[in-house]
């Protein structure tokens, strides 16, 4: 192969690349607010997380890019499964519409489309008005990159593209490269760009191309495994999964019937007859809609099927993934949803601290886990804020980010408490009698109710709730000096030094804990940070 075929295919597709990098992150920082609220609005049914997936890859040109954002969404608990399914099957059918637009062959104004943005952006001095210029530049670079590879191969001699020709009858081994290929661009749109240039030169024929079709839908599914093996979260494995198998299974059922699914994608194609392109296109766009008809029936058994491979852990980890602060309002309500998380294991380890307390029932290694668990995932809220607020965030915002960081800090504050105190507590050989026994299960439900109130005044954002749970601290404090009062009155010194300081180191670790738990609601009061 001549070196100036090389330098061209390889520097075709380097442009195509950047192109679709360029228009996928200028797009997400223009859209960032939009995308929140079009999640906000249309998730929660099949076919309204369809559509999303749908229009945002539509609008990206990008698979890799939107699997990326799916994977910010269900790891931080903004969409669950079923949509996320839904998701993704939009995110195949919204791929097709780049090669649709590709097959028009309009790439040979692409030089000239280039230079005039150029200077456009050049002669652009505000930052939003650059970064959507940016956003079509990038599409001109896509199709300046196209127009290099279609220019290199109308160019070169068979001689230089024998070696597609010997292969072109092995369907297999095409498919196979398509998904290599594809893996390592991350990017489906660059291999069915060539796929349709290699074919409209002559190269290939159009049961040739199909194979390579479906291998560039599979090879898409690599770029999600790669953002779950980053953050190791078993929602975006759930995901990952789903998105593999829902590809793989569509391959399966239509590879057997490769000449017939041809001979349906002409007919199909049949004003556009001699225009390969076009076919390989519709092709593209076929094999998506009757994968997706069928998994969008069975969504809910295909959901669950998933969910049963795959289960989620009492302690699930949710992640906060660097890629959702592109969009500062999404990365706020994944921060929302963690710290609601986190709210939600604190309570539940509080829950486990009485059957430490008073000898019952308890799992030990649940509790540890649970410790362990909030103790870790601090940091990353900290680590994650601090990252936010490197962006341009408005006042509001960074009030918000203050309030979110300064919870998770007293929910350490919480779990590094019964860290210290709880493992004594079960060592120790103290049995309290029966009205002790009920005091501090009194004072643990009292303390339990109050912390699952603040829980429902942040996840409803209510003053209201907040301002009760503030009052109610006070009233706890008052009952637990009750208790302290009422063990001296009675002469329980009577009953052994051990026991005595046994009962007052209890009770000093709900007066502690009733002191953090008023912390979260003076927070959400906006009384201090």
């Amino acid at each position: 192969m001549q070196i100036n075929t090389i330098i061209g295919i390889l520097g075709g597709t380097a442009l195509l690349m950047y192109g679709v990098n360029m228009v996928s992150l200028n797009f997400q920082i223009v859209t960032s607010k939009g995308v929140r609220a079009l999640v906000d609005r249309f998730a929660g049914g099949k076919y309204k997380s369809f559509f999303i997936g749908f229009f945002l890859t539509a609008l990206l040109q990008s698979s890799g890019a939107t699997s990326v954002m799916l994977v910010g969404f269900t790891s931080a608990a903004l969409m669950g499964l079923y949509d996320a399914i839904s998701f993704i099957i939009g995110v195949n059918i919204g791929t097709t519409i780049a090669a649709q637009i590709v097959a028009f062959h309009i790439y040979g104004f692409a030089p000239l489309a280039f230079f005039l943005i150029l200077l456009v952006y050049l002669f652009t001095f505000k930052t939003r008005h650059r970064v959507i210029i940016s956003i079509f530049l990038g599409f001109s670079l896509v199709f300046f990159g196209l127009y290099v590879v279609s220019t290199t191969a109308g160019a070169a001699g068979d001689e230089v593209f024998s070696l597609v020709k010997r292969f072109s009858h092995n369907y297999f081994l095409l498919f196979l490269i398509a998904i290599v290929f594809t893996a390592l661009i991350q990017s489906s749109l660059v291999t069915i760009g060539i796929t349709m240039i290699l074919a409209h030169s002559g190269y290939l024929s159009l049961t040739s191309a199909i194979p390579i079709v479906f291998g560039a839908n599979i090879g898409t599914c690599v770029v999600i495994f790669f953002a779950y093996v980053g953050i190791r979260d078993r929602r975006a494995l759930q995901v990952a999964v789903s998105h593999l198998l829902f590809n793989v299974i569509g391959v399966i059922l239509i590879f057997p019937f490769l000449h017939h699914f041809s001979l349906l994608v002409a007919a199909f194609s049949h004003p556009f007859a001699f225009q390969i392109d076009r076919q390989i296109a519709t092709a593209h766009l076929l094999f998506n809609v009757l994968v997706a008809i069928p998994f969008l029936l069975f969504l809910r058994p295909f959901s669950q099927i998933i969910s049963f491979l795959i289960p989620l852990r009492r302690f699930h980890y949710l992640s906060l993934n660097d890629a959702l602060i592109l969009a500062p309002q999404m990365a706020l309500s994944a921060l929302h949803k963690q710290i609601a998380h986190l709210l939600n294991i604190t309570i539940k380890v509080a829950e486990e601290s009485k059957g430490t307390i008073l000898k019952e029932g308890f799992n030990e290694q649940e509790l540890l886990k649970g410790i362990s668990y909030v103790e870790n995932y601090v940091p990353e809220v900290i680590s994650f804020s601090s990252k936010m607020f490197q962006k341009s965030l408005s006042e509001a915002e960074s009030l918000e980010i203050t309030m979110l960081v300064s919870i998770a800090n007293e929910l350490g504050h919480i779990v590094q408490l019964m860290k210290r105190r709880l493992p004594e507590m079960m060592r120790n050989d103290i049995y309290f009698r029966s009205e002790k026994s009920n005091d501090i299960a009194s004072l643990h439900k009292r303390i339990l109710d109050n912390f699952s109130l603040v829980k429902k005044a942040f996840v409803e954002n209510s003053r209201h709730i907040a301002l009760t749970a503030f009052d109610e601290r006070l009233s706890i404090r008052e009952f637990e000096r009750s208790l302290k009062k009422k063990y001296f009155q009675k002469a329980y010194l009577g009953e052994g030094v051990d026991l005595m300081f046994s009962y007052l180191d209890v009770l000093d670790f709900y007066v502690r804990l009733n002191v953090l738990v008023g912390h979260i609601a003076r927070i959400l009061l906006g009384q201090i940070f």
